[in-house]
């Protein structure tokens, strides 16, 4: 009799312990540690973070992890790891409002820089519009492209240095002055609308023994092949949306245009 009573009382402290297990505490204890040990030894291969957090499992009586180590990364990155060590179903919970956060930050992202491009898109629309609109003007005004090209004068009178869109701002005074021309003899001038540029002596381009053509002066001309150049030229029109100027050559009253946005004077 005695000894059926030992045994029942054996059997019941094992069945005690063996429904107690580890407690809430203990996992904690082991999930921190564990992921302490993780994060310590990030240059670790993959192997080693899959490696541990099973061994915690075990320790713990959780199921294996079958994740990858990607899940590990993600779980340290967002301060999931205990939760994940613990097999916690708060863990799934808290990972997918993190991959829905996630998600709604990319389609925000994405739909911001969609805006962005066809905004984008409809300012360049518009500036090309302006500057055909731009073309058209001059056009309708000073002649076709190809009038206003065959009316540039042989020679080269000068270089369009840079166009301005309102007066600007020099040594402290306001000029209307929206161009800088560079002349022949690489000095620059400041001109606006309705100038009229004169040269006071005249030039002359002389053909060379190499037949290249070369400017000179009267005192130093070295033959009789030369072609006397008078400039008397008024700026009629300075489009800076074009970056282009329209003069009137004030010998034949013609019109002629020079871009600075073609190697080619004279053509847009």
């Amino acid at each position: 009799m005695l000894r059926i009573k030992s045994f029942l009382t054996l059997s019941l402290v094992v069945a005690i312990l063996s429904s107690c297990g580890v407690s809430q505490q203990d996992k904690e204890e082991i999930a921190i540690i564990t992921c302490n040990v993780i994060k310590s030894t990030k240059n670790m291969d993959a192997a080693f973070r899959i490696k541990e957090i099973n061994l915690a499992r075990e320790q713990i009586g959780e199921e294996r992890f079958l994740g990858t180590d990607d899940g590990i990364l993600h779980a340290i990155e967002h301060d999931l790891c205990e939760l994940l060590v613990m097999n916690d179903s708060a863990y799934y919970v808290k990972l997918n409002e993190i991959f829905e956060q996630e998600r709604l930050e990319r389609e925000e992202k994405r739909i911001a820089a969609e805006k962005e491009r066809l905004e984008q898109e409809r300012i360049a629309a518009e500036q090309l519009q302006k500057v055909e609109d731009e073309r058209d003007l001059i056009r309708n005004r000073y002649g076709s492209d190809e009038e206003l090209k065959q009316n540039i004068p042989w020679y080269e009178i000068f270089v369009i240095d840079m166009l301005f869109s309102r007066s600007v701002n020099i040594y402290g005074e306001t000029t209307p002055g929206r161009a800088w021309l560079k002349l022949r003899d690489k000095t620059s001038i400041l001109v606006s609308e309705n100038d009229v540029i004169q040269e006071d002596k005249p030039s002359y381009m002389c053909l060379t023994d190499r037949k290249f053509w070369r400017l000179y002066t009267p005192d130093d001309r070295e033959n009789e092949s030369c072609e006397r150049i008078i400039i008397d030229v008024k700026i009629v029109y300075i489009s800076d949306l074009t970056d282009s100027i329209v003069f009137q050559d004030l010998r034949n009253n013609n019109y002629f245009l020079i871009s600075t946005k073609s190697f080619d004077i004279g053509v847009w």
